[in-house]
This record gives structure tokens, C-alpha cells and sequence, in this order.
């Protein structure tokens, strides 16, 4: 793919070989808990700390509070 020219053909190229390999996976590995990152606005006092010790996640919890006005305005 990398060898084609052409933008439009090598985007089309990628496309059908990830459906491909889609298709013959055996399983799809999940993300790691401590690699994923989520962030919700709403969430306050958080800055998309994934590590704070050693497998002690609770000195970040507790300092952590939601925004339920803000949570509320947004459908949830």
C-alpha cells in the first residue's frame, strides 16, 4: 500500500485489509484498564491521571467529584 500513488485507491486498500483482518480474527483483544483514558467534562478534578501508585487508584477517586448540573444538561 504504500507503494500506490494513489490516495483514493490506498485509503480503499487499507479499508478492505482491516475488513479482512476483522474477519479472520480469532478474538479482539481488549484495551487494558490502565492504558485506557477516559474523560468526561463533567468530571471534575480529574486530569487523565492513570497511575498514582502502585495499583492504589484511590488516592485520585476520592478527589475526584461530578457536575451533575452539567451532567443533567447533557442527557444523563
Amino acid at each position: 500500500m504504500d507503494a500506490e500513488p494513489d490516495p483514493t485507491q490506498r485509503v480503499t486498500d487499507e479499508k478492505a485489509l482491516a475488513a479482512g483482518m476483522l474477519e479472520d480474527a480469532g478474538w479482539l483483544p481488549m484495551a487494558d484498564q490502565t492504558a485506557d483514558n477516559y474523560w468526561w467534562p463533567w468530571m471534575k478534578n480529574y486530569y487523565q491521571e492513570i497511575e498514582t501508585g502502585y495499583e492504589d487508584k484511590m488516592p485520585m477517586i476520592e478527589r475526584i467529584w461530578i457536575d451533575q448540573s452539567m451532567k443533567t444538561s447533557m442527557g444523563d
